[in-house]
């Protein structure tokens, strides 16, 4: 009864938030290593090794932080560059395949879902279509992330004022990490309750998280007034307190107000400052 009551009054928060899926033809940068090469010219090598010394040595560091040799900086800055290369390359046959998209459509000749589809096969390109996903997620089969897929939320082919129904496409192409994509709207899928059935394990998994925070919680007022009533009206320590309340007094090293490295006890850099700034505050 008390699980079942836990899921009414947060049913909301297991409510599936509105889902796109559209149809999109993919343009791989790998298939414009050529190009890219080419656009780049002989004078790589010159470029990277300015742009190194125009940013300082210390702006290209590693993913623990460390700053890189000179010579791994410069050839992370000429991977960087045939990469934008590539997706420069690859962006110019999105934008064509866009304009082709857009021939013999207006008021009276308006878009449909199926037009890429069709327009893609006559060019032989694949169509594929994403599985549902949110604003907030983004989708696993698009590698760009949900900021760049934030303006296929305005797709739609419901407008009025949209006679063209030119809202079913995205007005450019989407640029990935790695691959950059012209985009169709397929369906759109609004926001609706899931059933306990569906989302039981992640209930549960909340459920005990929530139930154990209460306790903790409690049991963490109850010791508060153990101490109070220890340490201030029976003049106990601290300590003593502890062994009688079967409480286990955890030490820790010396630190200041401006101490960051964290406590081997301590996971959290939130919880230590809050602990720092608590215990700095005592009389």
């Amino acid at each position: 009864a008390e699980f079942s009551d836990y899921f009414s009054k947060h049913q909301a928060d297991y409510r599936l938030p509105d889902r796109f899926q559209v149809n999109f033809v993919q343009f791989d940068t790998s298939n414009y290593v050529a190009q890219a090469e080419k656009s780049l010219g002989t004078n790589l090598d010159d470029r990277a090794d300015q742009y190194y010394h125009q940013q300082g040595p210390d702006a290209f560091k590693d993913d623990a932080g460390v700053q890189l040799a000179p010579d791994a900086a410069v050839a992370r800055i000429k991977k960087q560059l045939r990469q934008f290369a590539a997706l420069t390359e690859a962006r110019k046959d999105a934008n064509t395949l866009l304009s082709s998209l857009s021939e013999g459509h207006d008021d009276q000749h308006p878009f449909s879902p199926d037009d890429l589809g069709a327009l893609a096969k006559t060019k032989g390109l694949t169509v594929k279509t994403t599985a549902p996903f949110d604003e907030k997620s983004g989708s696993k089969d698009l590698d760009a992330s949900p900021a760049k897929l934030h303006v296929l939320f305005s797709l739609r082919e419901d407008d009025p004022d949209d006679k063209s129904r030119s809202m079913l496409y995205a007005p450019s192409p989407i640029l990935g990490e790695s691959n950059v994509y012209v985009i169709g709207l397929q369906r759109r899928l609004p926001s609706q309750l899931q059933a306990l059935s569906v989302v039981y394990d992640k209930v549960v998994g909340d459920y005990r998280r929530d139930k154990a925070l209460e306790l903790a919680r409690a049991a963490g007022e109850k010791f508060e007034a153990a101490i109070q009533a220890g340490m201030v009206q029976q003049d106990k320590t601290f300590d003593a307190v502890c062994a009688t309340e079967n409480v286990k007094p955890v030490a820790l090293p010396e630190f200041a107000l401006t101490t960051t490295n964290l406590p081997p006890q301590f996971s959290s850099k939130t919880l230590f400052e809050r602990l720092q700034e608590t215990a700095f505050a005592l009389p």
